[in-house]
Order: C-alpha cells, then structure tokens, then sequence
C-alpha cells in the first residue's frame, strides 16, 4: 500500500507519495534520472479513470540537514525540469507534514535550488531566472505563430497574438512536439489585458491542457515585461491568478496552494 497526499495550485493537482520506500528516491540522487519503467508506474498513479488522478507525482526527498528535493513526474510518464505550481504544493506540504523548522525551505530540483516560503494565504518561491532565448515565427499547418522562446528550466513558448479558441485548440499539441523544440516545449497563448495583467492558457508538455502552469507564467510575465514598466504582473489562469515579481534574473512567484486529502492506495512501489 501507498500513502500519498492530494495537492493543487490553482487547479493544477499533483499526488505526493507519503514516506515511500528509500527505494523510490533517495536524497542526493537529482543527477541520476529515473528509469522509463520507474517513471512510467509512478505516472500510472495520473489515470483519472483507473487510478488516483492528477497532472503530475511529486517525488520528495528529505536531507538530513532540512532541505529538501523535488522530482516531477508527468502525466504521460515524461519528467519535467521544474514546475511552479508543484513547487507551491510541495511547501505546502513540507509545511504541513514536517513543520519545517525555518520559515524559507530550500528545495532542490533539476534546474537548481528553490526557496518558498509559507505566508498566512499564498506561497512565495524564489524560483530563479527565466531566459529570453529567441524570438521566432514556426509553422503549424500552413499557419505561422509568432513568439518568444523562453528558458525557465523548462522550455516554453510564449504567444501573444491574438489566437482563437478554435485555431489554439486545433495546433497546440502540434506546436508543442514542433522539430524546432528537440524536446518539446509548452505552448503559452497570452493577451495584455492590462500593464500589470496578462490572460493565459497553457498547453503543456506531458500533460495537455491545464488549469494552470507556474512557469509558463514566469515565461509570460518575462515577455510581458519586454513592453511594460510593471514590476509586477499578475497572471489570470483559468485556474485563478499567480502574481509574477523580481527580475528576469531572479523571478519570485506568489500564488496559492491546497492540500485536498489523503489516502492510500494499492500500489507496488
């Protein structure tokens, strides 16, 4: 049997395995990637019909020393690099399971070392720098998107002309295993709504669709930015909204995150 715990971040849900055996991920074990088989049972875990059901497992590991690390396995089995909304969910649950000793819980992850911190209604994570890489039109079925491409541990491509529901709907997933993303990318369709506020929709790698997406807001505001003096933009997801803050070089997110139950499952780890 599996203990595990359900979190969202503004619609965004994730299961974290409760206490899992060491077999399943030891701390200092980042730089080592998990098996295919390894990520592909624990993302049998994602199934909304046959199993628990979420957009990705967070896997923690716990450091003698307080800090801790963060893995993200998808809900088609791939591994992301980072994931924001996770993040938020994973303080909330380190918050709440562990009661950590410090206020600022440094949380390791692929792209490099995060810190959130658990304020009295949101969470507020130093997520570190989103990169501009390139600004490009690609082409998807005889139609060309314009945008920007931008690293922020992920990669993301981020599209601010004016899109129909239709024409989203329809290209997203191609646009998202496009030849120029050698390893896919996810895909941001954003409109200025204001200086300071941008709507957006995320289809995302191995996931599709979703409520909302932490670092594709990082990736938006990074853009948003390029044209506005705002210090601070807030993101509406149809999820809710996630306030985007700091420098390109050292962005900070803030933004809510659930824990909904607990449970356990028969599941062989």
């Amino acid at each position: 049997m599996l203990r595990f715990a359900k979190y969202e971040g503004l619609g965004n849900d994730f299961i974290i395995p409760i206490d899992p055996p060491r077999s399943a991920f030891k701390p200092n074990q980042l730089s080592q990637p998990l098996s295919e088989e390894n990520r592909r049972r624990w993302s049998s875990l994602c199934d909304r019909r046959r199993s628990i059901g979420a957009d990705g497992v967070l896997l923690l590991a716990k450091h003698a020393s307080g800090r801790y690390e963060m893995r993200v396995v998808n809900q088609d089995g791939s591994e992301a690099e980072m994931c924001g909304n996770g993040l938020r969910c994973l303080a909330r649950h380190i918050d709440r399971v562990y009661k950590a000793s410090s206020e600022l819980m440094y949380i390791e992850t692929l792209k490099g070392t995060m810190t959130a911190e658990v304020l009295e209604n949101d969470i507020r994570c130093n997520v570190g720098s989103a990169k501009i890489i390139d600004e490009i039109s690609i082409e998807s079925d005889g139609v060309q998107f314009h945008g920007h491409i931008v690293d922020v541990g992920n990669p993301h491509f981020v599209i601010f002309d004016n899109v129909s529901d239709q024409r989203r709907m329809h290209h997203a997933p191609n646009l998202c295993i496009h030849p120029y993303f050698s390893e896919g990318a996810n895909i941001s369709f954003a409109t200025h709504v204001s200086d300071d506020r941008v709507r957006l929709r995320v289809f995302e790698r191995g996931c599709g669709w979703t409520q909302a997406c932490g670092t594709a807001a990082i990736a938006t505001a990074t853009v948003a930015q390029l044209k506005s003096s705002e210090q601070k933009i807030t993101v509406t997801l149809p999820g809710g909204d996630v306030a985007i803050s700091g420098t390109a070089a050292q962005r900070v997110m803030s933004g809510p995150a659930r824990f909904v139950y607990e449970g356990e499952i028969n599941f062989d780890v």
